[in-house]
């Protein structure tokens, strides 16, 4: 795919959505390692078979064993910036959010850790041909800062005024449809790599063309640079309860007691959702009252 370069690099200005002592708490919670069976104060614990029982190892995203619906996701859900965000975009606070998993990147100039480097340019959106116009706005809230030395979100601007031609020429109604290199839409922007601090929330119009990169410098031996994660990143969404009906939103709350993770609909629940290897149950009855609003899709009022 394009390469992006320093001269590309943007800054996300908007108000973060975590007090830096709130994200540095959720980074505490972690990515959770009950999932996966590292030790988060071990690097050497991060290897390849810990994160395949959890994660796709070439792009850092942890969608397996039940990380969708761990504390980590919750806590970040749960936030009353993130929510207000998407009751801003809607304009209702009847809203689903989706049980999506998070993505780490592991400190790949660690030396132990040379083989982890994520991969880059695989360019997509994540809006099929049966959805055109605006069906979704994605997030992501970062608990590290992202900028040329940690990799992270890149876009490519003004991309979703093509999506309806892309995704007329993709096969099949997937709602994942690949860019390949020599598409058009490739050359019609600069990919920009998305720069925020700690606690921003960053939107993307699902008709966007993006993928994630890894850093496109080697980072500087300070701090937490060899010996944690480089990105720690929650993938959250949330769309209105209108958007869906009542027989899927019992189907959702099926799926929160059952530890089900998923992509970005949170008003569709597709099937070939993921995390059905989790132990254990857990039960909405006894979820906080915030859980059970973004579950079931409950207004202030709770009705």
């Amino acid at each position: 795919g394009k390469r992006v370069t320093d001269a590309d690099i943007v800054r996300h200005n908007d108000t973060p959505t975590l007090t830096p002592a709130r994200a540095v708490h959720a980074v505490r919670l972690g990515t959770p390692q009950e999932h996966a069976g590292w030790d988060r104060a071990d690097p050497t614990s991060w290897t390849t078979e810990s994160f395949d029982s959890v994660a796709d190892v070439c792009k850092g995203i942890l969608y397996k064993r039940g990380i969708g619906q761990s504390d980590f996701q919750w806590f970040v859900r749960t936030l009353p910036g993130v929510r207000a965000v998407f009751e801003e975009v809607w304009g209702t606070d009847e809203l689903l959010t989706s049980f999506d998993g998070c993505n780490v990147f592991r400190p790949w100039h660690n030396e132990a850790l040379a083989h982890t480097k994520t991969l880059g340019g695989w360019w997509h959106v994540d809006q099929g041909k049966n959805k055109i116009g605006r069906h979704a706005v994605q997030g992501v809230v970062t608990l590290r800062a992202a900028n040329a030395q940690t990799g992270g979100l890149c876009v490519l601007p003004g991309s979703h005024r093509h999506h309806e031609r892309i995704v007329g020429e993709a096969e099949g109604y997937k709602d994942y449809v690949r860019i390949l290199e020599d598409d058009p839409v490739m050359t019609s922007a600069t990919p920009k790599l998305v720069v925020a601090e700690a606690g921003d929330m960053i939107l993307w119009d699902s008709r966007t063309v993006h993928c994630n990169t890894p850093a496109l410098e080697t980072p500087t031996v300070a701090d937490h640079s060899t010996t944690d994660f480089l990105r720690i990143a929650s993938y959250v969404c949330m769309t209105p309860r209108e958007f869906s009906d009542p027989t899927i939103v019992k189907v959702r709350e099926r799926g929160y007691e059952n530890r089900m993770t998923t992509g970005h609909w949170a008003h569709l629940f597709p099937t070939g959702t993921c995390g059905k290897d989790a132990s254990g149950r857990l039960d909405l009855a006894t979820a906080s009252e915030e859980v059970r609003r973004l579950v079931s899709g409950l207004g202030t009022s709770g009705k």
